[in-house]
């Protein structure tokens, strides 16, 4: 029980600590306001003293404006000591064990949720509300269908341009992906209704125990405070990353231009007459490698296309591949059908995004199903040779790029794409002989 007399001594002392003097009749006055009581005869007429769940500031202000004598500094001392000794002697500290979330907590946490949600119960409560909520930031759903080629090809320039760099591939999924679905987003989309919901059935049980307690509980300085816990909380539970948002059925255009290191993409092979024929191609050293590559030698490619071009600073030493990818036909066929008086030569397949993630391109890079082509980036002009069996590339045999890199072949030719498909990886096991894939600078 709460000794009234003792509360009123020992608040009369404190004041007068402070320069300020009060009866021992006006300390029971501020007692009573701040029990929520009209004035000490209230008091005195009660079979005990009432609980205090809180103290009453509005009833509390009044009493000490009374005494204060219009002095600001001397109102609120003797409200803050008064509270003071008031708080130490009500049962703010009484635990209420509630069923929503098996929570426990005490006056003082109703009316201080931000300070409650920092101790191991508001955190146990945080929890116990975040077990409820479903959320990834990376999900594909399977409605969404496959990317469309131009996505995949936009996406798969974010990958390589970050393997280049050596910056993060999961990080340029995410930009592409415009980083998922945000934990703040979801907590305005949907988790904070939930929380909601928890906070109303929270404030009813404590309407079952006390109506008036349960006024004095703000709602939304609840929610308010727990946003930031649940989205930190749902953010570090979430366990998908970017790649995430990717199935096995999202391609990109792989396109291997075969160029020697250091060469821009627009030193290409030339013709030395508007269109493009075997017999009048340049023979220089963009010309050489490519031949390399595919499996010959300049003189061989000068017998077989009957071209007489002078040579232009040949590298000397070149090895070309072991076995033509191509026969001297097709190879006849490709550039007379270039339909430009510019190209490359390149390797070209349709392949999962997540070949082009797990590539590393300072390895050898193998085609499951290629297809050999000339190549104009800037123009799109684009005619194939399709090859039979896997092959394997060496890095210094070209540069993998994609169809967001310059003109995609499929926007210009209008491709059947599923004939295209395939897929690329480095090579588990070295070639048994690398004079088949390597080709000198």
């Amino acid at each position: 029980m709460i000794n009234t007399t003792a509360i009123a001594r020992a608040l009369a002392a404190n004041l007068a600590a402070q320069d300020i003097r009060i009866k021992h009749v006006q300390a029971l006055d501020l007692i009573a306001a701040g029990a929520g009581l009209a004035n000490r005869h209230v008091m005195a007429k009660l079979p005990a003293f009432p609980k205090i769940y809180r103290v009453n500031t509005a009833l509390l202000s009044s009493a000490a404006t009374a005494l204060a004598l219009h002095n600001l500094d001397r109102r609120a001392a003797i409200i803050e000591e008064t509270t003071k000794l008031l708080q130490a002697n009500a049962i703010a500290t009484e635990i209420f064990e509630l069923d929503t979330h098996n929570l426990k907590l005490s006056i003082s946490d109703l009316d201080n949720p931000a300070s409650f949600l920092e101790t191991h119960a508001g955190e146990a409560f945080i929890e116990s509300i975040c077990s409820d909520l479903y959320y990834t930031r990376y999900e594909r759903w399977q409605n969404d269908g496959p990317l469309s080629l131009k996505a995949g090809n936009k996406l798969a320039e974010l990958i390589l341009d970050a393997k280049r760099e050596g910056g993060s591939v999961q990080a340029a999924i995410a930009e592409h992906f415009h980083h998922g679905y945000s934990p703040n987003r979801f907590w305005y989309d949907s988790a904070q209704n939930d929380v909601e919901t928890i906070i109303d059935e929270l404030i009813s049980e404590i309407e079952d125990i006390d109506a008036d307690l349960a006024e004095g509980i703000d709602k939304w300085d609840w929610i308010n405070a727990i946003e930031q816990h649940v989205i930190d909380t749902v953010a570090e539970r979430d366990k998908s990353t970017p790649d995430d948002m990717l199935g096995s059925y999202d391609r990109c255009e792989a396109i291997f231009l075969l160029k020697a290191d250091g060469y821009a993409i627009d030193e290409m092979v030339t013709s030395t007459k508007p269109w493009s024929d075997a017999d009048c191609l340049a023979i220089d050293r963009t010309l050489q490698h490519s031949l390399a590559s595919l499996g010959y030698t300049v003189e061989e490619f000068r017998r077989l296309a009957h071209n007489k071009e002078p040579s232009d600073n040949l590298a000397r030493g070149m090895k070309r591949r072991r076995d033509p990818l191509v026969t001297p036909d097709q190879l006849r066929e490709m550039i007379d059908n270039a339909c430009n008086q510019y190209f490359l030569f390149a390797v070209y397949g349709v392949v999962p995004i997540d070949d082009m993630i797990g590539l590393d391109l300072t390895k050898p890079i193998t085609f499951s199903s290629p297809s050999v082509a000339t190549y104009n980036p800037f123009s799109g002009t684009f005619h194939e040779i399709r090859l039979k069996g896997p092959v394997t590339f060496s890095p210094n045999e070209g540069e993998m790029r994609c169809g967001s890199e310059g003109v995609s072949p499929d926007d210009i030719c209008g491709l059947h794409l599923p004939a295209f498909h395939g897929n690329i990886a480095n090579p588990t096991m070295p070639d048994p002989d690398e004079r088949n894939i390597r080709v000198a600078a």
